[in-house]
């Protein structure tokens, strides 16, 4: 009975092994091949010459098109004209700072580094913003806290 059985399942790892190894032929595919008619409708199209690019004969074609020749522009950045009563808001904040701040180590007491530090800060803030005064007033606010 073991022997029937070993027998058994050699054979069948042999056919196995004999049907993975086995190559298939592919398939060869055909080249389409249209009928008489449809080969002179082709051929009266293309000499028509509906497809074909027409070139006057004064105009020479260069084989290679140049790119087109873009302009740089630069756009010169500018200090932003701010209303007499957002610098007043400004300088408040500045001077608030300031005397929040006047005893901290960083100043040592000293109004006058802490004047140059606040204009600092101001000047930063200036550089990030260009269009509106509500977002210079934010950058100053949130930077001044930043840096507390």
């Amino acid at each position: 009975m073991k022997k029937i059985l070993k027998a058994l399942i050699l054979i069948l790892c042999l056919i196995f092994i004999i049907s993975c190894s086995t190559s298939t032929e592919e398939d060869q595919t055909v080249k389409k091949q249209h009928s008489e008619e449809t080969n002179r409708a082709f051929s009266m199209i293309e000499n028509n010459g509906s497809y074909r690019r027409k070139v006057e004969p004064n105009k020479k074609q260069s084989p290679i098109a140049s790119p087109p020749i873009v302009k740089k522009v630069t756009i010169k950045k500018r200090k932003i004209q701010l209303p007499e009563s957002v610098m007043i808001e400004i300088n408040q904040n500045l001077a608030f700072y300031c005397m929040q701040h006047r005893k901290s180590k960083r100043f040592g007491g000293n109004e006058e580094k802490c004047m140059s530090y606040v204009n600092k800060t101001l000047e930063e803030c200036q550089q990030k913003t260009e269009s509106s005064h509500h977002k210079l007033l934010k950058c100053i606010k949130t930077g001044l806290k930043k840096r507390s």
